[in-house]
């Protein structure tokens, strides 16, 4: 690169799980461009302080695309982008969303790169980008991601890192510890449960049914683990209701370094594709993956201690890269039978397989 330090916006304008998987992709725009000032564009104020915590930025902005506000902030908010006079835009996945597409145009950017997809692109207003990076189906976003650095030129120095570890401090230990100890939890391990996911778009149809993870913890009930029910303020209800019928306790609305300490305090976690299952496997914990409708292709838990338990339908999944920026529309006659019909002894047996390799 040159010595001109490039001024460079990442549109991360995604959901918090997606800005987690961006960790490698921003780690290593550093790498190969060195000195670059980077302004990483979110929807979510955790979103800051994952990135404070474990990327190199300079500036976090955050802003929601989908609901920003008044005709003047909106006005507000491309006056700064354009301030800024960005050399670079590079539009994480998933892109196809004519929001980010206009987000990335309205920046201003001399140069905005992103993927290309192979349907409606006039709807998305893919045309936006100055360059187009075809979009491989078979890559986790990880992966993905790291193409739009090749693609403008920014090459590879040795073998990329992708691992995400998210680094939990000591108090957020010890407030996990004392919460445990509050709870009048044993001591003996704790199985983490995470029944929710966004609402947005329709993304409850990603919930294995609460029947199904209360069957789970009670077949579990011979590893002596303590349940502990996890959720975001507005799924107190759930996770509440859960806890109660699982003989356990429901731990909901934490910032997110405790909670990332929570998640690391248990000995397995069974979540549905959602921010705390990537979280999670972010902080080293085992992790059982249920999938329905979305691609674990794609999202996957980034850990090699992890199983994903799916059914293999042939409809399944829906809501891949091509659905992606749409409200899921089921065309089963079974009504989301892949999440819904799910067997507990499938979600059983993956459990069993990862606590027979962790430590009791």
């Amino acid at each position: 690169m040159s010595a001109a330090a490039p001024r460079v916006l990442v549109n991360a304008t995604s959901g918090i799980g997606e800005n987690l998987l961006a960790v490698p992709f921003l780690r290593e725009l550093s790498r190969r461009w060195p000195g670059a000032r980077v302004t990483a564009a979110v929807r979510f104020e955790a979103a800051a302080e994952l990135f404070a915590r474990m990327a190199p930025v300079e500036e976090v902005l955050v802003l929601d695309t989908v609901r920003y506000g008044t005709p003047a902030k909106l006005l507000g908010l491309i006056r700064r982008l354009r301030a800024s006079r960005f050399d670079w835009c590079f539009n994480l996945v998933p892109a196809n969303k004519a929001v980010k597409n206009v987000l990335a145009m309205a920046s201003g950017a001399s140069r905005i790169v992103a993927h290309g997809y192979d349907y409606a692109p006039l709807a998305n207003l893919a045309f936006l980008a100055h360059k187009r990076v075809p979009i491989d189906t078979g890559l986790h976003d990880v992966e993905q991601n790291l193409t739009l650095l090749d693609a403008a030129g920014a090459r590879p120095i040795g073998a990329p890192d992708l691992t995400i570890r998210f680094p939990v401090t000591e108090e957020e230990q010890a407030f996990a510890r004392g919460w445990i100890d509050l709870a009048g939890l044993p001591a003996r391990g704790v199985l983490g449960l995470h029944p929710g996911s966004s609402m947005e778009l329709g993304m409850d149809a990603k919930r294995w049914p609460a029947e199904s993870y209360i069957r789970l913890a009670r077949e579990l009930e011979d590893q002596r683990l303590a349940v502990v029910v996890f959720g975001g303020s507005d799924e107190r209800e759930l996770a509440s209701e859960l806890a109660r019928r699982a003989g356990g306790a429901a731990c909901v609305g934490l910032p997110l370094g405790r909670l990332a300490a929570m998640l690391e305090a248990c000995r397995l976690v069974v979540s549905n594709d959602s921010f705390p299952m990537h979280l999670a496997a972010a902080v080293g914990t085992p992790v059982v993956a249920l999938f329905g409708p979305t691609d674990p292709a794609r999202t996957r838990p980034w850990s090699s201690a992890s199983r994903v338990v799916r059914l293999e339908l042939a409809c399944s999944p829906c809501w891949n890269v091509r659905g992606i920026g749409r409200p899921f529309r089921c065309v089963n006659a079974r009504l989301f039978e892949c999440v819904r019909a799910l067997p507990v002894e499938q979600a059983l047996a993956a459990c069993r397989e990862m606590l027979a390799g962790s430590p009791g």
